[in-house]
This record gives structure tokens, C-alpha cells and sequence, in this order.
């Protein structure tokens, strides 16, 4: 196992308690990565502007405001690099919303509902490289 000063630092927004405890919790366990949750956009888009992440990993159950705080990180509007790799979880996508987020160079995107261990397996190996949805 990792020490923690070793490990990924990664940011999760993810709205719905259970599943972001959960995901924080086996994360860190496991020795995965350290992570640091936000429950609101608002929260997430903060800590971008105060911390640096190795990966993001972003809930798109409100694909428009997801999609804009993910192209601030790309254009470089927060302290972590504009290219760290960007996981999104969602349960549904409008075709322009996967179009959106193909353009932003999402590294991948999990279908709700997902294992856990799949979205580990992706911080784990630093993100595949950009999926075409």
C-alpha cells in the first residue's frame, strides 16, 4: 500500500451522500488515492480554485453546469493542470451533452450505475486516453 503523501490527489463532486462516501471511503482504504470531496458544483469549483488535483472526478446528473466547470479547467482557470484527467459519471447523456464533453477531452465516462471498482481501476491506471463517446 501507499503512503499518503504518495498517493493521487483527487477531486470528487459527487451530489448523492451515499455513493460519494462510499467512493471516498474505499478510495482511501484501498490506498487508491487521497481524496477530496464536494457535494455541490459550487464546493468543487472552490476547492479548484484553492487546491491542486491530479485527477477530477465529476457527477454529470446536471450536464450543463458540470460542463462549464470543466471547461474552465481547461481553459486554466483553476490551480490544477487544464489537461488532469477527467473521469464523469452519469446516468444520462444527451447526445450533445457527449459531444461537449468529447471536446473537452474527458478521459472517460462511467455509466450509472457503475462498480466502484471501475472507476478505482481508472484513477489507479491515470486515465485511459481520451475516450470518443
Amino acid at each position: 500500500m501507499n503512503s499518503a503523501k504518495a498517493l493521487p490527489r483527487v477531486l470528487l463532486f459527487e451530489q448523492h451522500f451515499v455513493m460519494r462516501r462510499t467512493i471516498v471511503s474505499v478510495a482511501r482504504d484501498l490506498g487508491v488515492a487521497n481524496v477530496q470531496e464536494a457535494s455541490t458544483i459550487d464546493r468543487a469549483r472552490a476547492l479548484l480554485s484553492t487546491d491542486t488535483f491530479d485527477g477530477i472526478v465529476l457527477d454529470c446528473d446536471d450536464a450543463g453546469r458540470t460542463i462549464d466547470l470543466l471547461g474552465e479547467l481547461r481553459h486554466g482557470k483553476f490551480n490544477s493542470p487544464a489537461d488532469a484527467p477527467v473521469i464523469v459519471m452519469a446516468a444520462e447523456l444527451r447526445r450533445a451533452d457527449e459531444q461537449q464533453l468529447e471536446a473537452l477531452t474527458v478521459t472517460e465516462v462511467l455509466r450509472k450505475p457503475f462498480k466502484i471498482g471501475d472507476l478505482l481501476n481508472v484513477i489507479m491506471a491515470g486515465g485511459p486516453p481520451p475516450v470518443t463517446l
